[in-house]
């Protein structure tokens, strides 16, 4: 789905797209303004998704990260999009292996520290922040986020722009959208990996 896509919707919601039949033009009754104001509400709508229900994941290999010495550890600096380390945000591969790896310490803002000796290579995920479509974007700018995310979206613009107008119609469209928000979220995932107990004895365990 493009911003053509979402700025049409949202404005159809408004009733505010066309006129028995025919587009409404830009310099009709204040249509301007609604344009102008569709990017900004749509990257904020991005943004809200983004960070609530409608997470999405990234992954970056740890040698493509900046890097500083903290003593025998190694401080990485989290990539410009990362939101948030997803939990056991650490994957080391070593040869044929490959395990979650939990020995790091989120430090500041920005950094996530590890030991400085390992072995393998160690990819980090995480949640990351959306593309967002700027102040001018395109007909054919993509909307980021997953086709559920991208179908809200129109609601909350809709909304904020009738907000100062019409109070019915911008409580019943944000109840929409957070209705549709409500129905996104992560998908359960199952990892099958090897644990040993004190014993050393290897057992399987599943995780989600």
């Amino acid at each position: 789905m493009d911003y053509k896509w979402l700025r049409d919707f949202s404005l159809k919601l408004l009733d505010q797209y066309s006129v028995a039949g025919q587009q409404v033009e830009a310099s009709y009754n204040g249509q301007a303004d609604y344009l102008a104001r569709i990017p900004a509400l749509a990257d904020d709508a991005q943004i809200h998704i983004a960070t609530t229900a409608g997470k999405i994941r990234a992954l970056a290999s740890v040698n493509s990260l900046e890097t500083s010495s903290m003593g025998e550890w190694i401080l990485y600096r989290l990539p410009e999009d990362c939101w948030q380390v997803c939990s056991g945000g650490l994957v080391r591969c070593d040869g044929p292996r490959m395990q979650r790896y939990h020995r790091y310490h989120l430090v500041g803002d920005n950094g996530i520290a590890v030991p400085e000796k390992l072995d393998g290579t160690m990819w980090l995920e995480y949640y990351r922040y959306p593309q967002l479509l700027g102040e001018d974007p395109k007909d054919g700018d993509k909307l980021d986020n997953t086709v559920e995310a991208q179908m809200a979206l129109p609601y909350y613009v809709a909304a904020h722009l009738a907000m100062h107008d019409n109070a019915y119609a911008y409580q019943a469209l944000m109840n929409e959208f957070e209705t549709k928000l409500g129905r996104i979220g992560e998908r359960p995932q199952t990892e099958l990996n090897t644990v040993e107990d004190a014993y050393s004895a290897a057992e399987l365990c599943y995780n989600e």
